[in-house]
C-alpha cells in the first residue's frame, strides 16, 4: 500500500520524519480527533476563508436535484396514505450542514417546487444539524435563513453523526427519537460520510487483514491543531492479522468475508461508522427512510480493487473517500433499495438509500435528476465550459447560467466574457441577462468571502442598462464589504443615466473621497471594473 500524503521539497526530497504515532487501527487514529477539534474551532470560517473544499455539494444544481427527489418522495408517501399537519410534517434532516449554504438552496427551491404541486398545503421542515455549537449559532444569525425560519420550514439541532441517536429540534422544541417520527423522513448527507471514522482492512489471498496507520510529522509533537502540521503529516500502512471478527456486527463481516472472496489483492476502507449511523437514522421512523448522499468514493465493486492509496486528504480537517459499494451492499441485505447512476461518475458519487415501502415515484425522480443529468454531469460540463467562457455567446453564457440554477460562481466565471458583449447586446438580450442577474443574486448567502459576488451581479446590470437595478444591488453589495470608491463611481454612473444628478454628484465625491485616483474627474466616462 502506497503511502498518503507525503509532500515533496522544491529544494530536494522529503525532511525526515518523525513517527507520531505507530500502527493504529485506522479508526481510533488521533486523525479524527485532530479533525474534529478542527471544526470545533474553525466554525464557518472552515468554508468561508479555510481549506475546506465545499462547492461540489453546496451550489444550486444540486439542490435543484434534491429538491426533485423529496418531491417524488413526497409523491410516494402522499400515495401511501401519508396525512401531514403541522405537528407531523414531511420532515427532512441534513446531517453536517456546515455553513448552512446548502440548506438555503435546498429549502429556496424545494419551497417553490412544492407551491407548484398537489401539495402545496402540506407542511414541511427542514432540520439543519450539525456537532459543532458554534455553527448552530451562525445559522440562527444568518439573514438569510431568517425568512425560511420565521415561516416555519427551518429548525435547528445538535447532532453528532458518530455517536448519537437523536436530537432535539431547537424551534419546534420536541426530540426525534426511535419511533417518534410518524413518517418516514428525507435524510441529506453531503460531504459527511468521508470525515466520520473509517477503518481500512487488506485483503490478502482470501484473507481480510487488519491494515494500520503510522502517522509522522517532520518535528515532535506537532501541534494537530496548526492546518500547516496537518497538511504537513505523512501516512503509512502495515498489515496485521486480526484477532476475531473485525465487528461486532454480524453483516459487517459478511460483507467484509464477500469482498476477500471476490476481489484480488487489494486495500479497502470500511464505514462501520456511517453505518451505525444510517441504522440508528433508520430507528426513528418503523415506516422507513431515504437518505440522500453525495460524497467522494466508489459506488462499484470492481472499483475497489484498482486503489493504490487510501485516498487520505487533508485540508485543515480530513477526508477519506466513501465505501458507498458497502454501503449498499449494507442497506440491500437488510431488505432496502439502493439508487445509483449506471455510469462511473467523474467527481461526485450521489446515491440515494431506501428502507420500506414502494419508491416508485422516487425512482423516477432519480432517473430524471440524476441518471440522465445529473448534478456530477454539471460539475464536471462546467468546469470545461468555465474554462473558455470568451468563447461562448451572450445566448449561450446565459444558457449556462439558467443550467447551473443561476448558480454566483458560474456567474462568476463569465464576468470577463459577458461585459465586453454587452456593448453590442440588443436590448432583449440585456433584459434577459437583468432577469438571470437578478435570479443569480437571489441566491447570495453571505459567508464573508473575498469575492464580492454581488459587486459583480451590480456591474452586469449596469452593463445591461438596469441601472436601477445595479444601484440596488450596489447597496446591498456595501452592507457587507463596505464602502469602496468602485462602488461609488459606478453608482454616480447609474444616477447619471437615470437623470438624478445630485446623486450622481454626491457618489462622484465618495469615490473622490476614498480615492485619490478620482481627485482630478470632471466628468463621469466610463464604469470601473475592479474594486
Amino acid at each position: 500500500m502506497s503511502p498518503d500524503a507525503i509532500p515533496a521539497s522544491e529544494d530536494g526530497p522529503p525532511a525526515e520524519k518523525i513517527v507520531v504515532e505507530r500502527e493504529k487501527r485506522l479508526s481510533e487514529s488521533l486523525l479524527w480527533k485532530a479533525q474534529r477539534r478542527f471544526f470545533d474551532r474553525q466554525g464557518v470560517e472552515a468554508w468561508s476563508t479555510g481549506p475546506v473544499p465545499s462547492y461540489v455539494t453546496n451550489n444550486p444544481a444540486l439542490a435543484r436535484a434534491y429538491a426533485e427527489l423529496a418531491l417524488g418522495f413526497l409523491r410516494d408517501l402522499m400515495a401511501a396514505g401519508a396525512r401531514f399537519d403541522a405537528t407531523r410534517p414531511f420532515t427532512l434532516i441534513e446531517l453536517g450542514a456546515g455553513s448552512g449554504r446548502f440548506a438555503f438552496f435546498f429549502v429556496t427551491r424545494f419551497r417553490a417546487l412544492v407551491a407548484l404541486s398537489p401539495f402545496a398545503d402540506v407542511p414541511f421542515r427542514y432540520v439543519m444539524t450539525d456537532f459543532t455549537a458554534s455553527n448552530l449559532d451562525f445559522w440562527r444569525r444568518h439573514e438569510a435563513l431568517a425568512p425560511l425560519r420565521e415561516a416555519g420550514l427551518l429548525d435547528f439541532a445538535l447532532f453528532d453523526a458518530e455517536c448519537d441517536e437523536s436530537l432535539h429540534l431547537e424551534i419546534a422544541q420536541r426530540a426525534v427519537t426511535p419511533g417518534t417520527l410518524a413518517h418516514p423522513p428525507l435524510v441529506i448527507a453531503n460531504y459527511v460520510f468521508d470525515g466520520l471514522t473509517q477503518d481500512a482492512f487488506s485483503l490478502r489471498g482470501g484473507e481480510v487483514l487488519d491494515c494500520r496507520v503510522t502517522l509522522s510529522a517532520a518535528a515532535p509533537d506537532p501541534d494537530l491543531d496548526d492546518a500547516a502540521v496537518m497538511a504537513g503529516l505523512s501516512a503509512g500502512y502495515s498489515d496485521h492479522p486480526l484477532a476475531g471478527p473485525a465487528y461486532p456486527e454480524p453483516l459487517f463481516n459478511e460483507i467484509l468475508a464477500d469482498y476477500a472472496a471476490s476481489l484480488g489483492e487489494t486495500t479497502i476502507l470500511f464505514p462501520a461508522t456511517a453505518l451505525r449511523c444510517l441504522d440508528r437514522m433508520a430507528r426513528w421512523c418503523s415506516g422507513g427512510l431515504l437518505l440522500l448522499t453525495a460524497d467522494r468514493g466508489e459506488q462499484r465493486e470492481e472499483d475497489l480493487g484498482r486503489r493504490h492509496s487510501l485516498g487520505l486528504a487533508v485540508h485543515g480537517s480530513i477526508s477519506f473517500p466513501v465505501n458507498y459499494h458497502a454501503i449498499a451492499e449494507y442497506v440491500v441485505r437488510r431488505g432496502g433499495e439502493v439508487l445509483t447512476t449506471a455510469y462511473r461518475h467523474a467527481n461526485l458519487a450521489v446515491s440515494a438509500f431506501l428502507f420500506g415501502g414502494d419508491y416508485g415515484e422516487t425512482r423516477l425522480a432519480f432517473d430524471q435528476a440524476v441518471q440522465h443529468f445529473g448534478p456530477d454531469d454539471f460539475f464536471t460540463l462546467c468546469r470545461g465550459l468555465r474554462a473558455a467562457p470568451e468563447q461562448l455567446t451572450v445566448a449561450q453564457l446565459l444558457a449556462l447560467l439558467r443550467l447551473s440554477c443561476f448558480d454566483l460562481r458560474v456567474l462568476h466565471d463569465c464576468v470577463a466574457a459577458l461585459l465586453p458583449l454587452l456593448d453590442a447586446a440588443d436590448d432583449a438580450e440585456c433584459q434577459e441577462l437583468s432577469r438571470a442577474v437578478e435570479e443569480a443574486a437571489a441566491n447570495y448567502y453571505h459567508l464573508g468571502e473575498p469575492r464580492d459576488a454581488l459587486f459583480e451581479c451590480a456591474m452586469l446590470l449596469q452593463a445591461a442598462k438596469d441601472h436601477a437595478g445595479a444601484l440596488r444591488l450596489y447597496r446591498r453589495s456595501r452592507q457587507y464589504y463596505g464602502d469602496h470608491a468602485a462602488a461609488f463611481w459606478n453608482m454616480a454612473l447609474c444616477h447619471a443615466a437615470l437623470g438624478d444628478s445630485a446623486e450622481a454628484d454626491f457618489c462622484l465625491a465618495e469615490a473622490q473621497r476614498l480615492d485619490a485616483a478620482f481627485a482630478a474627474v470632471t466628468a463621469i466616462p466610463a464604469m470601473s471594473t475592479e474594486r
